[in-house]
């Protein structure tokens, strides 16, 4: 009897069974690669919301804001400097010039760090505070021994403070080339 009971349910359901059956398949194969896809899409976006929301620089506007920052040292100091061949007596004032200097080019270290910390990837701002460490460095020996030939040799001679204004911008002109080059490298 249970076999006769069984070929009346196939009877009387069996179409729908088939239906039911053919529908799961077809779903399956349709739905999930549409459902795989969907995922990988969303851990796409997941990393790319993410990304975004750490408020970091990235690419041409981050090269902008590293040669912008470097423009602006560069400008801040050299007009500095130039104030202090301008109004100061290097030979009587050797001592305090340096100094300012010295605090000058710190302050405007510090200054720039505490701006572009929150702004950029701190592997990049560590890169590039290194970099412009060196250059500053370098800068700033080639305007002390520039002073101190002026120092001895100025008070003679007063025409040798326009020339070392005119060295000062050209030792600074390099300064900002070469940062420059040097942000160019590091960000390619």
């Amino acid at each position: 009897m249970q076999l006769k009971e069984l070929m009346l349910y196939i009877e009387n359901h069996g179409i729908s069974i088939v239906f039911m059956c053919l529908t799961i398949i077809i779903l399956y194969r349709s739905v999930v690669p549409f459902m795989k896809e969907a995922l990988e899409t969303q851990k796409e976006m997941k990393k790319f919301m993410q990304s975004m929301n750490m408020n970091t620089m990235r690419g041409k506007g981050l090269e902008m804001v590293l040669n912008f920052t470097s423009q602006g040292l560069r400008w801040s100091l050299q007009k500095r400097i130039i104030q202090y061949i301008i109004d100061n007596n290097i030979s009587l004032n050797w001592i305090i010039i340096l100094r300012e200097i010295d605090l000058k080019i710190e302050e405007k270290k510090h200054e720039i760090y505490t701006d572009l910390r929150d702004i950029i990837d701190k592997a990049v701002l560590k890169v590039f505070m290194t970099i412009l460490d060196e250059e500053l460095t370098e800068t700033k020996n080639l305007i002390i021994s520039l002073l101190e030939d002026l120092k001895e040799h100025g008070k003679h001679d007063k025409s040798l403070y326009v020339t070392a204004e005119r060295s000062v911008e050209t030792h600074f002109e390099h300064f900002e080339n070469r940062m420059y080059n040097k942000i160019k490298d590091l960000l390619n």
